[in-house]
């Protein structure tokens, strides 16, 4: 995983935010983990003890433990505002039990939604959940990797990203942008 992480240039947003750079720590993560019932995948928490909470690709918003200084960042903030609509998302995936049990790690800045499922266990040593998109303009849910890993690799694929461009022209960068309090 560290060579993929190492290929990702670090660099500032440009849009002023509310957080400073802030990787997770080991404790961050124990207290997410034990709040919410399940081990965070290796290369997730890898991930975020590297790079903390920012843009990946200039349009994947990345939430991690611990953001204390940006709870609007932070991984279990998140997910606890997400899940104030399971309701509404009930009523567009009717029957789908699959949605409330998200951990939603990710967003894209068109509002699509990404988590993994932790029922869906792809590989139980690394801790590695399938993870699924709840675009924002379409009633499918839809997988978009088997992994953490696989997710940061499509993240840079040109043409298709993960939830699918409409665009075929578009190039992501090997980005990795951390808010600034400027």
């Amino acid at each position: 995983m560290n060579k993929l992480f190492d290929k990702i240039e670090i660099t500032k947003s440009p849009r002023p935010g509310a957080a400073l750079h802030m990787p997770s720590s080991e404790l961050d993560f124990r207290n997410f983990e034990e709040a919410h019932s399940m081990i965070l995948p290796d290369d997730y928490k890898a991930f975020a003890a590297k790079f903390g909470a920012g843009i990946l690709a200039e349009n994947y918003i990345i939430y991690v433990p611990g953001c204390n200084r940006s709870p609007d960042l932070d991984l279990a903030y998140w997910n606890k505002a997400c899940h104030k609509f399971d309701e509404e998302l009930a009523l567009r995936f009717p029957g789908n039990k699959q949605i409330p049990r998200l951990i939603h790690f990710c967003s894209t800045y068109m509002g699509d939604l990404i988590g993994w499922d932790p029922l869906d266990v792809r590989d139980a040593k690394k801790h590695d959940y399938a993870i699924y998109g709840l675009p924002r303009n379409d009633d499918l849910l839809v997988e978009v990797a088997p992994s953490f890993r696989e997710f940061v690799k499509r993240a840079f694929t040109p043409l298709a990203g993960i939830l699918k461009f409409k665009s075929t022209s578009y190039s992501p960068p090997r980005t990795f942008q951390y808010f600034t309090e400027d």
